[in-house]
Formats: C-alpha cells, sequence, structure tokens
C-alpha cells in the first residue's frame, strides 16, 4: 500500500443526472461521473468540467444530493484513486461504512464558493471538518496493485478491438502492457511498479497468451496471416520447396481457439481425434455412413494434416477439430453452413471405430464461461502498415458479433491452406497510433469503424506524480512543460493540442543535465520536424527564438 497524496483537497460531487440517481451505480461500480457533456455551455457544466482537471489522486470526495445550503444531504465519503479526464470520471474508494451518520441539516459555511453544482472544492475548516469529519484522519491510501487503465480495459471487453492514439510520447506503447493483463485478469500485478508489469507481460508472452507485433510500410498479409514461405531441402543437392508459414494473427487466433473449447475438459475427444489422424495418415481416406444410413461419403486429410475434407469433391466440405467438438457438446456447428449432417455423421463414426465416449453435458451457459480464456495480440504503430492489405478479407470478421460464438459468426477460406478460418471472440487486439505521423498511410473507414479510438494525451498530473515518486528536477520539468505546450497552442493550424503536445515522458529524467538532453536532441527535432511539415504555423525566426527560451529556462 502506498499513500499517494500527502495535501489533499476536499471536494463534493451531486448524484443527479437530471432526474436519474446515479448514486447506487456509483457506490456499487467504485466511481464518480460528470453527467454533462464537456460541449455544454451552462456554468455548471462548464465548473465541473474544469474542476475534474484540478483533482489529483488522493483527494477527498462527497456526494450530495439536492437540497443546496438549507437541506445538505452527504450520501457517500470516498478518496480518489484515480480518474479519466477525457470522459469526466472519477474512480473512487468508499471511506465511510454504511452504518455511519453521514452530514444531513444545513449546509456549513464555506471560505471561499457556495453549495450549488454539479463538482465543486470545499473550502474552510469548518465545512472540512462537519463534512468529512473523522475521514480526514484517516490514511488515505491506494492498493498497489489498482490497474490505471479501467476505462480502456472495459472498453476493449465490450469493442474487442482498440487503438490508442496520441502524439509521441505520451505513453501509448507503455500502456498497452497494462491493459493487456487487465483484459487477462491478473490482479496480482503491482501497477504502481513497471519493472513488476513488464516481467507479469513477459511471462504471458512466452506463454502464448500475448503476442506483439509492429506494422512497417512492407508488411504484407503474407506475414500476417499466412503465405508460401521457401526452405531449403536436401543434403547434396539443394532444392527449394516452398511450405505454408501461418503468420502471428493466425496463431494467436489458434491458440485462442483452442482455449474457448478446452478438448481435453470432457469425455475423450482429444485422444479419439488424435486416433482418427493417425489412422488418416496411414490411409487415403475413410467411407462415412450419414445417420439416415442411406449413402455414405469420403473423407480425407486436408493440406495441411489437421482437419478433414471431402475426398471426392476436394474443399466442398472441411471439418476442423473445432467445429467437430462443438458436435460432439450437442452444440450447433461453428459457423453454421448446413453441414451438421455431415459433422455428426463423422462424430459418430468416432464413436465406433476410434472410441470416443459420450459427452457428459453441462449447461451451455456454464461452458461456454468457464472454458474460455482471453488472448491478447497488440499491433503497435497501426498506421504505418496498410492495414486493409494486410488484413485482406479478414477485415470484416474482426467484428465483435461476427466472431466466433457470437451473434452472427462468419468465417472465410484462406487463399494457401484451404482452411476455413474465423476470428475466436476471446481475442482481444490493442493497437498503437502516433497521430503526428503524416509520412504513412491513413486509416481508412472500414478500419475505423471496427476499432475503438482512445486518445493518449501528455499528461502533467502524470509528470508530477513520477517526480514525486521518484525525485528530480520537478519544477523545471513541469515549467519547460507548460512554456512548450503555450507555444503549440498558439502556433497549432488543423490540428488538435492533444495530437501535437510532446508527451509526458519526454519531461521525465533524473536530474537536469537529462532533461537538458532530452529538450536538445528529442524536443526541439520533434517540433523542429512540426515546423517543416507546416504542422505548425511558426517561423524560422519564431521557433529558434521559443527554442533559446526553453533552454535559457533550464540555465536559471
Amino acid at each position: 500500500m502506498i499513500t499517494i497524496n500527502n495535501a489533499p483537497r476536499f471536494w463534493s460531487g451531486g448524484i443527479y443526472w437530471g432526474d436519474e440517481n446515479k448514486l447506487k451505480e456509483f457506490a456499487f461500480n467504485n466511481y464518480w461521473q460528470i453527467g454533462w457533456e464537456e460541449s455544454d455551455n451552462t456554468k455548471g457544466a462548464k465548473a465541473a468540467w474544469q474542476n475534474i482537471k484540478e483533482i489529483q489522486i488522493g483527494d477527498y470526495l462527497a456526494f450530495h444530493g439536492y437540497g443546496g445550503r438549507n437541506d445538505l444531504t452527504i450520501y457517500q465519503i470516498s478518496c480518489v484513486t484515480g480518474k479519466d479526464e477525457q470522459n469526466g470520471k472519477l474512480f473512487i474508494k468508499k471511506l465511510n461504512k454504511n452504518e455511519d451518520m453521514l452530514f444531513h441539516g444545513k449546509a456549513p459555511r464555506m471560505d471561499k464558493g457556495g453549495w450549488f453544482g454539479t463538482l465543486f472544492p470545499i473550502i474552510g475548516n469548518d465545512a472540512i471538518n462537519k463534512i468529512f469529519g473523522k475521514y480526514i484522519n484517516s490514511k488515505i491510501i491506494m492498493p498497489q496493485n489498482e490497474n490505471p487503465y479501467k476505462n480502456e480495459i472495459e472498453l476493449l471487453r465490450f469493442k474487442k478491438n482498440i487503438i490508442l492514439q496520441g502524439a509521441p510520447g505520451t505513453g501509448k506503447t507503455y500502456s498497452t502492457a497494462s491493459i493487456a493483463l487487465g483484459i487477462l485478469g491478473d490482479d496480482s500485478v503491482d501497477y504502481g511498479d513497471h519493472k513488476s508489469v513488464m516481467q507479469a507481460y513477459k511471462k504471458y508472452c512466452d506463454d502464448g497468451r500475448i503476442g506483439f507485433v509492429t506494422f512497417h510500410q512492407s508488411m504484407d498479409y503474407e506475414d500476417f496471416v499466412e503465405g508460401l514461405k521457401p526452405e531449403i531441402i536436401g543434403d547434396e543437392q539443394k532444392c527449394v520447396n516452398y511450405k505454408i508459414e501461418d503468420g502471428i494473427f493466425k496463431r494467436m487466433c489458434r491458440n485462442a481457439e483452442k482455449s474457448m473449447h478446452s478438448f481435453s475438459a470432457q469425455g475423450n475427444f482429444d485422444s479419439a481425434w488424435e486416433q482418427l489422424i493417425d489412422y488418416l495418415n496411414e490411409n487415403d481416406f475413410i467411407e462415412v455412413p450419414l445417420i439416415s444410413g442411406k449413402k455414405t461419403f469420403r473423407m480425407e486429410l486436408n493440406g495441411s494434416g489437421n482437419g478433414l475434407r471431402e475426398s471426392i469433391q476436394g474443399t466442398f466440405k472441411f471439418f476442423n477439430k473445432e467445429q467437430l467438438y462443438n458436435i460432439y457438446r450437442g452444440l450447433p456447428g461453428v459457423p453454421a453452413r448446413g453441414h451438421d449432417n455431415y459433422r455428426k455423421a463423422i462424430v459418430n463414426y468416432m464413436k465406433e471405430h476410434f472410441s470416443l465416449k459420450e459427452y457428459k453435458k453441462d449447461s451451455i451457459e456454464e461452458m461456454n464461461n468457464s472454458d474460455t480464456q482471453p488472448y491478447v495480440l497488440i499491433i503497435d504503430e497501426i498506421n504505418r502498415g496498410n492495414v486493409s492489405k494486410i488484413f485482406g478479407e479478414l477485415i470484416t470478421l474482426l467484428e465483435g458479433d461476427k466472431r466466433a460464438r457470437e451473434t452472427h459468426p462468419l468465417e472465410v477460406m484462406l487463399p494457401y491452406s484451404k482452411e476455413p478460418f474465423s476470428v475466436p471472440s476471446n481475442l482481444y487486439i490493442i493497437g498503437t497510433m502516433n497521430t503526428t505521423d503524416r509520412s504513412v498511410g491513413s486509416i481508412d473507414y472500414a478500419v475505423r469503424r471496427r476499432f475503438a479510438f482512445v486518445t493518449l494525451k501528455a499528461d502533467k498530473l502524470k509528470l508530477e506524480q513520477y517526480y514525486e515518486k521518484h525525485g528530480g528536477p520537478k519544477e523545471k520539468a513541469c515549467s519547460l512543460f507548460d512554456e512548450i505546450k503555450s507555444f503549440l497552442e498558439d502556433k497549432k493550424s488543423d490540428m488538435d493540442i492533444d495530437d501535437l503536445m510532446a508527451g509526458h515522458s519526454y519531461f521525465m529524467v533524473g536530474n537536469e543535465s537529462q532533461l537538458e538532453m532530452k529538450l536538445e536532441y528529442e524536443i526541439i527535432p520533434l517540433i523542429a520536424e512540426y515546423v517543416k511539415d507546416g504542422v505548425i504555423c511558426s517561423t524560422d525566426s519564431e521557433f529558434q527564438k521559443a527554442a533559446e527560451a526553453w533552454k535559457n529556462l533550464l540555465n536559471q
């Protein structure tokens, strides 16, 4: 447990969104949120959105209802454990017990400000003591394993695919590890210690639960999904042979599929399947009678040796282990293509000839919930590749409802292996994208609607927290941050400041000498590129004057 804020401030947030009482939702889910849109022009909305920028981790927050100064009711006392400034959201920890008597009566006088508003500071010893009372002496602490990316994790679970976008240095790649671990449900990690995060991350990468790839301009479908790759065979007379090689996306999908079906969970399907494959490795085909008994059909191994296909018509009917396992469990084939009568016939054949035992059924809901492990694929610099070309026809399958086990499951036939392919519902994709890089391909609309975009901003609060924890030139780093942001805000053209501002990682150093090197060799060259590309409206002389001022700031 670690102390977050040694000089906390005190705030009060309303629990009504119009006529809707949000108390139960806020209390149950451990958060508080502004009900106004950021674009609303009311006085209360503007004040709330401004105040949420000032709240820090470790501050106190009271929940208030209607009543104003004559009949004030406080419903909960909490401390702030995190915040999502973009969505007006505070993550909190409840301090009072349900049986505690909280303030109810005429609102105490404050030294400054009043009791009306959505989110406002409570100022003055009398007001603070009457509202927060004994909780002021509670040591405000945060669990070490608190994941700071709760909102992004929640969004990823819902959407399946997200892209973290923002300017350089805002922590896009840095944050993917914590988000991935959050999706995997690992609560044992100390998310306040990045070394601990990366140790857990590496373990899951080694286990195949997390995959990482960087897109680049020469990457294509054959690298990402599957393609023909040359290999040299023969000892004396060397020949070149071409084999089908799976890319990282196909490998991750196959690993996730195996987790979804958990073959060894019930019955002996796994061993019966292996017996069937061994038999077909030694024999050309099997003659399988349909359930009706009126006719038979022949099945042989597919070209990859990991599935079955009809031997007479080639690839017209293709069955893999996952599809037949669904039938074995008494579920519809995935995907449904009208061939379940053939699938059932093969399962019956396995029972008669390969000792397949009867499956002991649990409820479908129980099976779906119990034998699925999440997998995560991280695609760094996703916009540096031609995304539509790299994913090819599989781009449609990324949508949540079109994945295996979802409401509208779809599959395609892969071009080289001739295998049916679908994207499992337990594979999550995290992309990162540099919004200032205009030298590479853009993300088209077909791709955009399949991903949710999350903007990571240059965050001065994270900069301050870094120096509170590690020490270093906090005042100069924060002043430099403010000066550079002010310059970019004045000179920006058609781009938002969040897409331009050098990220907080540029300002995180151990001493003043390192900060000077960061400014000289990283920050100034970055902004010089902005000037060169016309991203900001500044002349060379204006920029040089500003750069000298930044250097002088560090030499004071």
